[in-house]
């Protein structure tokens, strides 16, 4: 049964160490992925032949390297919880180079799922080096995922929330510290590079009480379409490797036939939405494009993240709805429409709500954002009773998180040993 650890100066400067090297290795790999080495209009062969060329690597790797296949966001937290904090460097490296693969040959995934896998393992390797205790091995994985996240948005608070709640999934005061003190080192590092992954350049905004009905409808809009990306990511599933890759690749395909834009990081990010200026359809048709090509990459298995997509995806909700209520783009829209999404898809409305504040830092933009993010969240999981993301993906895979070991430490001795321990 795990048992809490007090804090000690080692510890301390552990999570310090997670915080900074966790940055370095983010804003890396982030760089490579973002890196402009494709020009997708050059040639409508390009549309047919990278993401033909990324999903014979995938599968040659699957075949050749099989017991290093299992990366990403939700492994990291099954490693928390069920395997002592334990994350092996060929699945780090794994995770590099397939994750790069993917992400440069066109589809339609993020950055941000890779970047936490590969610093929840960074964090255990440093843990582990440094002879911590298995709690704090444990622990680790939550720092570096909070480190990896506030190192791309510049986010830390709602990285370290989001890291809380999405993987200890129980509160204690030693962890947080640990978690918010990595998530800052982070943040901090990462101001000394290019700053924040994501860009909002929204405008002072003056939000009158009036507005609120139309937050309340994009929330309801955010919890549809985030349950629906869920149904897809969970239910499109081809047993039949092989052929669930040759799906991927027609599909991205055919999309990059039809706009090259569709394909890559830069085509549209949550900046250039706030500059958009789309007709109604093309919105719409911008949005179903992103549903499916994202919706069937994850479901089918491909070694990239989720986070940053649903970010666009929510962005061009408020886009299509901002359309449709007054005719042209409404920038609050457009940026409560990326975190409210965030929350109808990983239940975690708060850290989604935070995560956009601590961009735009205005006081006004705050509450609107909780109240959207709130109906989203209850949307998707009363309305239409889907749990989060992760937690879906490990519940299909067979993974119980309620017979977690940390989990089942009894409240009553949790805090006896926290008194003691002070």
């Amino acid at each position: 049964m795990p048992t809490i650890e007090p804090l000690n100066f080692k510890v301390i400067g552990v999570a310090c160490v997670i915080g900074i090297s966790v940055s370095l290795l983010t804003l890396l790999f982030s760089e490579i992925a973002h890196l402009r080495l494709i020009d997708w209009n050059y040639s409508p062969w390009l549309a047919i032949l990278l993401p033909s060329v990324g999903a014979l690597t995938v599968y040659y790797c699957e075949k050749r390297f099989s017991q290093y296949r299992q990366v990403g966001f939700a492994q990291a937290i099954t490693s928390y919880h069920f395997n002592f904090g334990l994350i092996g460097w060929q699945n780090i490296v794994y995770q590099f180079v397939l994750g790069l693969v993917v992400l440069i040959c066109g589809f339609a995934v993020g950055v941000v799922g890779p970047s936490c896998y590969l610093a929840a393992g960074l964090a255990s390797y440093l843990a582990r080096f440094s002879k911590c205790s298995s709690s704090h091995v444990r622990t680790a994985i939550a720092c570096g995922i909070a480190a990896a996240i506030a190192a791309l948005f510049n986010a830390p608070l709602a990285a370290s929330i989001f890291a809380l709640e999405l993987v200890t999934r129980h509160y204690d005061w030693r962890a947080a510290i640990l978690v918010w003190l990595s998530a800052g080192i982070a943040s901090f590092v990462s101001n000394f590079h290019n700053g924040s992954m994501l860009h909002i350049p929204l405008a002072e905004q003056n939000i009158a009480l009036s507005d609120y009905p139309y937050f309340l409808l994009l929330g309801l809009a955010a919890g549809c379409v985030g349950t629906l990306m869920i149904k897809i990511i969970l239910g499109f599933k081809i047993k039949n490797r092989p052929i669930s890759l040759i799906v991927i690749v027609a599909i991205t395909a055919l999309a990059g036939l039809y706009n090259p834009e569709f394909l890559g990081l830069e085509s549209i990010t949550p900046s250039a939405l706030l500059e958009w200026d789309a007709s109604t359809p093309e919105a719409v048709i911008w949005l179903l494009a992103r549903i499916l090509l994202t919706g069937v990459t994850l479901a089918l298995f491909l070694p990239a993240g989720s986070i940053g997509p649903m970010i666009v995806i929510g962005g061009l909700v408020g886009v299509s709805l901002s359309q449709l209520f007054s005719g042209s783009p409404d920038a609050a829209m457009i940026c409560i429409g990326m975190a409210a999404l965030l929350a109808a898809v990983f239940a975690t409305p708060v850290a989604a709500a935070l995560l956009l504040f601590e961009h735009v830092q205005q006081p006004q933009i705050l509450l609107p954002t909780l109240v959207a993010c709130v109906i989203a969240n209850a949307c998707a999981r009363k309305i239409f009773k889907t749990k989060g993301l992760f937690a879906s993906q490990l519940e299909q895979s067979g993974v119980d998180l309620k017979q977690s070991p940390v989990l089942q430490i009894n409240l009553v001795d949790q805090l006896k040993a926290s008194f003691n321990r002070v």
